[in-house]
């Protein structure tokens, strides 16, 4: 791309010289270009500033013609299975996968298939609950930049007996899979059929929770899945991923305590969930007011491999209740939702 401008003058007073022209070229405004110029300028000769600015902004408009058009993607076709895989069979039941906000949550007597804790968790409650469970660690959904500590925490986890991690977005697959820990796709991949699946695995996905936004019939393409596939079928659903939390910024982290909310208009609580303050992980998260509960509708689940049970805010006592109702089939709590699995999205 090459843009031109009037010839140089002969300077009357004062000869143009490259600091000043590339100084004027350089100013990119608004625009997403940065520029580095530089000038070659015969003594004694010189430019309108006028002219200068015009040939800057014809350089930035081309540059920002380039960058809206549209870039054609290379489609293999080849890459299109022309059947589907098989049907594969489903376990007599779905397991299920217990996230706990904290260890102190855990009942004394469990009973879920798997524990799964946040990336943070100490190492020696690691060890602990290891030895007694198949756990994993949850990756934080936003990471901005903590990429590297975030690798150290999943090979602490790893070494501590982790033996997966639930990776909330494509920068946690990496330093799951170094640190040895199998990576499981979390709601926020938000699969949504056969293709996202594929190319998951492709990267080396070992399971998967599917999106939150499918309706129990639109799962049906989960059974030709080469690996385990599940849903979160209870807690507090996650709504809104926030940089800042809106908590610490008008009551601070100290008087938070980990158990903030925010009050929409009706006077309904949403609980704003971190790990010890937003700075833990760069990100809080805001979370539904009613936990989604299936429990007494396990009879119409589509067939999966693991149901992800999502713990926040509740005692033992009350985590123990809901998954003996997971197991046994139960009565929905005073006040829940079914989240979108029945009427889905438009």
């Amino acid at each position: 791309m090459a843009v031109s401008g009037p010839p140089p003058e002969p300077a009357v007073n004062r000869p143009l010289d490259p600091e000043r022209a590339a100084a004027q070229l350089s100013k990119t405004g608004g625009t997403p270009f940065s520029a580095a110029v530089s000038c070659e300028l015969e003594e004694g000769l010189t430019v309108p500033a006028s002219a200068l600015n015009a040939l800057r902004r014809e350089a930035l408009y081309k540059l920002l013609a380039l960058r809206e058009a549209p870039t054609p993607v290379p489609f293999d076709r080849g890459r299109i299975p022309t059947q589907p895989a098989p049907r594969r069979p489903f376990p007599p039941r779905p397991a299920l996968v217990a996230r706990f906000a904290g260890a102190s949550q855990v009942p004394a007597d469990c009973g879920a298939d798997a524990l799964l804790f946040p990336l943070n968790t100490a190492e020696e409650t690691l060890r602990f609950w290891s030895g007694r469970a198949v756990v994993g660690v949850e990756i934080p959904r936003g990471l901005f930049g903590r990429e590297d500590a975030v690798s150290a925490l999943c090979q602490t986890a790893a070494d501590a007996g982790a033996r997966f991690a639930l990776c909330g977005n494509i920068g946690a697959l990496e330093p799951a899979r170094r640190a040895g820990l199998a990576p499981v796709a979390g709601f926020g991949m938000n699969l949504f059929n056969t293709g996202s699946l594929r190319t998951l695995v492709e990267t080396g996905v070992r399971a998967a929770v599917l999106s939150q936004e499918l309706t129990f019939p639109q799962m049906d393409f989960a059974a030709h899945s080469p690996v385990p596939v599940g849903i979160l079928a209870y807690g507090r659903q996650p709504l809104m991923l926030m940089r800042n939390c809106p908590y610490q910024a008008s009551a601070g982290c100290v008087q938070c305590g980990g158990h903030g909310s925010l009050t929409d208009r009706k006077g309904v609580r949403f609980p704003v969930a971190c790990e010890g303050g937003s700075g833990a992980h760069g990100c809080a998260e805001l979370l539904n007011s009613t936990p989604l509960y299936l429990a007494d509708r396990l009879d119409e689940l589509p067939r999966l491999d693991f149901l992800l049970l999502h713990f926040t805010d509740e005692t033992p006592e009350q985590a123990a209740g809901v998954l003996r109702d997971y197991r046994e089939g139960g009565t929905p709590p005073p006040t829940f939702t079914r989240g979108l699995y029945r009427r889905g999205v438009e």
